[in-house]
């Protein structure tokens, strides 16, 4: 917003001086203009005293007040000074500013155009009227009004940066960078464009120039606390975190009570698996800002990555409660109630239901009516929507699969809502006929391009996790949609038609506690393609140990009260046992000492319980090298750490429930042929535990067979996987 009367200016404005003292109002106005801002207020209120109804000294009395930060009392000058000069444009547009300041938007409006009425050629008061209407998402306007200030002043280095990030706002990025370069042409030291135009890199996927933007914004002006912010978050976006960290604290530094780089730097911390510091930044932010609903949110992430569930659901609960639409903090609710013991799938549909019904059911005017059909090549499109396209639990799920489809008689298209690229994404890039960033589009603009794509089956591959885009879900852009892989429940969608799954995840009879119609693949629901650097499996550790070491490496949040006591209990059977806990959030000095006291209270020493925090991955699948046996937690199971486990030669000890998310490592055990260890109680659990434990010759056969057994199970046939679901797809087209 461009400011009233800038003191660098030379005399704000007006018309000349009318009655008082005009020697007076010229020493005054000087003051004004140097940034003595006491020293002129004081002589204006002289004047005041001696002319009250001079509208000059009303007007420069309220430029003070708002150059002061007293925008209420600039407010009452200015509608004073108004309706004594209510034909002067300037006033007009000094009393729209104030307006725009205090929230009042519409007034705000009104307040510019009647200044335009009064100026025809006034390119102030249209750049204040854009940035009036883009407030209030009238962008299309809001650009217009952009366009007919430059027109009456050319390469205004300002209203050009105004113009851009109207454009940005459009999710037009290529046209906003384009703007931002001519604001920088105009004026090569404008820091804001610099920083803006960072933003509009960022959005766009090009990082590395982002960062260079950002750099140039600080140079420019050191003290820049945004750019130090937007430079942290585009570095955390690289991986580089220690950087990152380092731009967040500068910002810190430059404006101790700024939450929101508190917040970003509470994310980098829960990234690193440092929940206690992240914990700390989130209250921090709260302390400054205690309404902050988005903090909110994410200290109920970091208190579930600790598992500390009913804090955790608390923390959602209230961040709701300060902004209800907060469709991503309501879908962390309803995924992390999935972790308590004892939930239903007539709990988990309802929960998702509820969801639904605030997030999905107002937008219905939104979706596509007329369904698209094929297009002029007549083979079937097939768009993927995901932020995990990289090496990640769902890109190693998927990607085998894709790259069996990319050959077959239909077209992919994968819309890709991540700015983080490595080794994977480039296979997924490959393997996709059209590779699309989304990130930086809005749900109703990346919905109209999957629909102008002419996309026939589309795929939810996140449900209610991160990253997610279940609200271009909700506007139907597809005849057809269908969850898969990237959620372990229903997604609760009324616009979502199928969920692909197999006989294990969803038995028969379960079907109506999913909202989707059930595609069940005959063996497991998704593939997996292990990494190549995974290290070979070494003997059976109990040999060299004298003691079997059971492990769990799955997530804190996983690990309740309820299954620790369980593990105590084979710990307690099987004489000189131990226990490998490991997870990133075990980084917390904080959440080992938690869980630490957690065995000790069911009379586990802790030398008996190794907890240990991230790895780099590689290293971290060494460390399966040191368990004999796996224990998969309930009632979430493991996905991708059974998946690994069974890699590396270990067997996984699982309890199935009724939910979908008790139920992966049943599916894999099953697919590899390894079902002696699935438990049909918490007693067969312990015993199986405790039998394996007895049988170290058996245990060592299993360990040296089962990475061939994997590597031939259909777990890593994506080839035939594809076959059968594009053969199923076709089935359904038909029959829509």
């Amino acid at each position: 917003m461009e400011a009233l009367g800038n003191k660098k200016r030379g005399r704000p404005p007006g018309k000349e001086p009318g009655t008082g003292p005009a020697e007076e109002f010229q020493v005054a106005l000087q003051m004004y203009q140097e940034g003595r801002l006491s020293e002129a207020e004081r002589l204006f209120l002289k004047l005041r005293g001696l002319a009250p109804s001079n509208g000059d000294v009303l007007h420069l009395l309220g430029l003070v007040a708002y150059q002061s930060g007293r925008h209420e009392e600039a407010l009452s000058y200015l509608r004073d000074g108004a309706r004594l000069m209510g034909r002067s444009p300037h006033v007009m547009n000094s009393l729209g500013v104030v307006l725009l300041e205090l929230g009042k938007d519409q007034e705000a409006i009104e307040a510019f155009g009647r200044a335009i009425e009064l100026k025809a050629d006034f390119s102030q008061a249209y750049n204040n009227l854009g940035n009036a209407l883009r407030r209030v998402g009238r962008l299309d306007e809001a650009v217009e009004a952009y366009g007919r200030s430059l027109r009456i002043k050319p390469g205004d280095a300002e209203v050009l940066n105004n113009l851009a990030n109207a454009l940005t706002d459009q999710g037009k990025i290529d046209d906003a960078i384009a703007a931002y370069r001519d604001a920088l042409a105009a004026n090569p030291s404008y820091a804001p464009a610099y920083r803006n135009m960072g933003n509009a890199l960022r959005d766009r996927g090009s990082t590395e120039e982002a960062i260079g933007a950002y750099s140039r914004a600080i140079a420019l002006k050191a003290d820049f606390v945004e750019a130090h912010n937007d430079l942290g978050n585009a570095l955390k976006n690289r991986g580089h975190l220690a950087e990152a960290v380092r731009e967040y604290e500068a910002a810190i530094a430059l404006r101790p009570e700024y939450p929101e780089a508190y917040c970003n730097l509470g994310n980098v911390y829960r990234e690193k698996g440092l929940t206690e510091k992240a914990i700390d930044c989130y209250h921090t932010a709260l302390r400054i800002r205690p309404h902050f609903a988005e903090t909110m949110s994410n200290l109920g992430n970091a208190l579930k990555d600790q598992g500390r569930l009913d804090e955790a659901l608390g923390a959602y609960q209230e961040a709701l409660a300060l902004k209800p639409g907060l469709a991503d903090t309501h879908s962390n609710l309803i995924y992390a109630r999935q972790f308590i013991p004892g939930i239903t799938l007539k709990d988990i549909l309802e929960d998702h239901l509820k969801w639904n019904r605030a997030h999905v059911s107002p937008l219905r005017s939104e979706r596509f009516s007329s369904p698209s059909g094929r297009g002029s090549s007549g083979r079937m499109v097939l768009g993927f929507v995901s932020g995990d396209f990289r090496r990640h639990p769902v890109g190693s799920f998927l990607i085998t699969v894709l790259e069996s489809l990319s050959s077959k008689d239909c077209e992919i298209i994968c819309y890709a809502n991540q700015t983080e690229n490595d080794d994977m994404t480039e296979r997924f890039r490959k393997a996709a006929h059209v590779w699309k960033s989304c990130h930086h589009l809005s749900d109703e603009a990346l919905a109209g391009s999957i629909r102008q794509d002419a996309v026939d089956i589309l795929f939810d591959l996140s449900g209610h996790n991160e990253r997610n885009r279940l609200l271009v879900f909700a506007r139907k852009p597809a005849p057809l949609q269908v969850s898969w892989a990237g959620y372990m429940a229903t997604t609760g969608l009324e616009t979502i038609d199928y969920i692909i799954a197999d006989q294990h995840e969803i038995p028969e009879g379960s079907e109506r506690y999913y909202t989707e119609k059930v595609i069940r693949m005959p063996h497991s629901f998704v593939c997996y393609d292990p990494p190549e650097y995974a290290p070979p499996v070494l003997p059976l550790p109990a040999f060299a140990n004298g003691y079997v070491t059971f492990g769990c490496f799955n997530i804190l949040s996983k690990i309740s009260p309820e299954v620790a006591s369980m593990w105590s209990t084979i710990l307690h059977q099987v004489a000189g046992s131990r226990l490998i806990l490991k997870t990133k959030e075990l980084n917390s000095e904080e959440a080992r000492g938690r869980y630490a006291n957690l065995f000790l209270r069911q009379g586990i020493a802790s030398d008996r319980v190794d907890l240990i925090g991230g790895t780099p991955h590689r290293e971290h699948l060494d460390y399966y090298n040191r368990i004999d046996v796996a224990l998969d937690p309930f009632p979430f199971s493991g996905s991708t750490t059974t998946l690994e486990s069974l890699w590396m030669g270990i067997p996984v000890i699982t309890m199935p429930g009724e939910t979908f998310a008790s139920r992966h490592s049943l599916s894999f055990l099953f697919t590899v042929g390894l079902t002696e260890t699935i438990a049909g109680s918490p007693d067969h659990y312990v015993a199986l535990a405790r039998e394996l434990a007895r049988d170290l010759r058996h245990l060592s056969e299993i360990r040296s067979s089962l990475r061939d057994r994997f590597r031939t199970s259909p777990l890593c046939d994506g080839e035939a996987f594809a076959r059968t679901l594009l053969a199923i797809l076709e089935r359904l087209w038909i029959k829509r």
